[in-house]
């Protein structure tokens, strides 16, 4: 049986704090590669954004798994495609230079931004649809 939402809120603010924490991990490289940095420095940034999302994926799959979250999968086929692009982005910037990150911009802009606003917000829905069809509102 899946736990009730209202246990999850530490969970919930413990993935909010992660986000928070990942938007300035991708605002430091995206800063970095407005300022010219080096590739190296480049490829380090990018490596703390890779390690902070694997990490961060990780606790929302479980989360999700322990929840019963009907749209796990799909969930994680897209944290898998969001790693193998930027660990794709990861192998273009060891190969071209700064140059090589040129798709990052988008990826963080568009990708990263939609899936916290749209795909993790439905499974903080899904909770909280639980904890209400599990404690419904008095007549």
């Amino acid at each position: 049986m899946a736990e009730r939402a209202g246990l999850w809120q530490p969970e919930l603010a413990r993935i909010e704090d992660q986000h928070a924490g990942l938007l300035r991990e991708m605002d430091n490289l995206l800063d970095a590669l407005r300022l010219g940095r080096p590739a190296g420095e480049l490829a380090h940034l990018l490596g703390r954004v890779i390690q902070y999302l694997e990490e961060h994926f990780r606790l929302e799959e479980v989360l999700m798994a322990r929840a019963g979250f009907p749209e796990l999968h799909p969930h994680r086929l897209l944290h898998q495609s969001c790693l193998g692009q930027l660990r794709g982005e990861r192998d273009r910037l060891s190969l071209s230079g700064p140059r090589g990150l040129d798709s990052y911009r988008e990826l963080t802009q568009v990708w990263f931004r939609d899936h916290m606003e749209r795909q993790d917000h439905r499974f903080e829905s899904f909770l909280r649809r639980q904890e209400r069809d599990a404690h419904p509102a008095a007549p």
